[in-house]
């Protein structure tokens, strides 16, 4: 009895100190507000008594004291890791990464799925984004602090950890970075400090190539449509003057006068303008009519043919993908002209994925590839996109301070290039 009495005893000793102890820490008496991580880990630590927890989950948050507190702890371990790292980057809180995470966890379903919900789940996020293994993305450079900082960062350096100059401390723009250290540029031995711009112009890259292209009142679509791009056209003005021929109504022979065709069917009038041809394989026969000032004539034997279509404008986001705006269908399709708003460049790469060089996969953004393949620049403009069929192969680059991702054997989508409006 005199045991368990002592014993008792001591229980409700540690108790009460415990508990004194939960006091003192959250005491306005206490010592000054905490700014060190360790004495909030302390704090989580501390035991709680089984009457205080809830019975229901509760939204949880993080204080700007206790966000402050976790960057400046995380950034004062990164910066004295040993061996020394040489491509470590400073740690800064991403508002936009904050309210992704808390979107996915507000759907998140506290369970393994099916398999069938593999790409939707959020235990299975990587697998979501494309991402992969992220965590492979980064790999950890021994070697002088900041020798080998990512490009974008300029040579910046704070606390031994690769720093973004000019940076607001905790709410910095994110620009080419995400949660991911940069992939570094294959045979890159220079480890001189950098600054942007010559970073920039030794991997600018321009394009002029035009999808559209100028033709005359006389052309005909069979002299002309000899490449991949032969889609859209721009027309001059005063081609109801000319004596071009348009064999068919609504389909049209593919010796038909392009734009004397577009005139017929409407789509632009005397004063020229852009036109989507699209070819649709043989018909058996053409017939004639007179419509906005040109005749046609008929032709009963089987030949190719085509139609056309009005060039639209649609301004887009820096988010929009292909895929959302107008996919591949065979056999083809067409996209609007997109306007592209500024500064593409700093959108958040999560959403504003960019996926191959060149030819894109259509779950890219298109106003981020289109900078990335140098069609725009970051302050924006016109921009003619051609759907395409996949590929099976889409190639990682660094171009004009975007840095694009690979994929292999993509289980859907299709694909897309990019092409200047001059």
């Amino acid at each position: 009895m005199i045991a368990i009495s002592a014993i008792s005893s001591a229980l409700l000793f540690s108790l009460l100190c415990e508990a004194s102890t939960v006091v003192l820490l959250n005491s306005t008496d206490s010592s000054p507000p905490t700014n060190n991580f360790a004495d909030i880990e302390a704090t989580v630590n501390a035991p709680l008594d089984s009457a205080d927890i809830p019975k229901a989950r509760r939204k949880r948050y993080i204080s700007q004291n206790d966000m402050i507190a976790i960057l400046d702890y995380h950034n004062q371990i990164r910066g004295k890791v040993f061996p020394p790292a040489a491509n470590m980057e400073y740690m800064v809180w991403d508002e936009n990464l904050a309210k992704s995470a808390e979107a996915w966890a507000a759907t998140c379903i506290w369970d393994h799925g099916p398999p069938y919900l593999l790409r939707f789940l959020g235990q299975n996020l990587s697998v979501r984004t494309g991402r992969g293994n992220w965590w492979g993305h980064a790999p950890y450079k021994h070697g002088r602090p900041c020798s080998a900082c990512p490009p974008s960062f300029g040579g910046g350096c704070r606390e031994n950890l690769c720093y973004k100059e000019g940076s607001d401390r905790y709410y910095p723009p994110r620009e080419e970075e995400t949660n991911e250290i940069e992939r570094q540029q294959a045979q890159v031995h220079d480890t001189r400090v950098r600054t942007r711009s010559d970073d920039s112009n030794r991997n600018e890259v321009i394009s002029t190539q035009q999808m559209s292209q100028i033709v005359s009142c006389e052309v005909r679509l069979r002299d002309q449509c000899k490449g991949t791009t032969c889609n859209r056209y721009e027309c001059p003005a005063g081609c109801l003057d000319s004596k071009a021929k348009v064999i068919g109504s609504v389909h049209y022979e593919m010796q038909s006068s392009i734009c004397r065709a577009a005139i017929h069917y409407g789509i632009i009038d005397n004063e020229g303008g852009w036109v989507d041809v699209t070819r649709q394989g043989r018909k058996h026969y053409f017939i004639k009519s007179n419509r906005n000032g040109v005749q046609t004539i008929r032709k009963y034997q089987s030949a190719n043919s085509f139609t056309v279509s009005k060039v639209t404008v649609q301004a887009v986001t820096c988010e929009t993908t292909v895929e959302q705006l107008c996919p591949f269908h065979k056999p083809a399709s067409h996209c609007p002209r997109v306007y592209c708003p500024r500064n593409c460049m700093q959108a958040n790469p999560h959403y504003a994925r960019v996926i191959g060089s060149r030819v894109y996969s259509d779950l890219s953004s298109i106003c981020r590839a289109a900078v990335h393949a140098g069609v725009v620049r970051n302050h924006g403009g016109y921009v003619d996109v051609m759907p395409m069929d996949k590929r099976k192969t889409y190639t990682a680059s660094f171009q004009n301070g975007i840095f694009s991702e690979s994929l292999q054997n993509p289980p859907g989508g299709k694909a897309f290039r990019v092409f200047a409006v001059v």
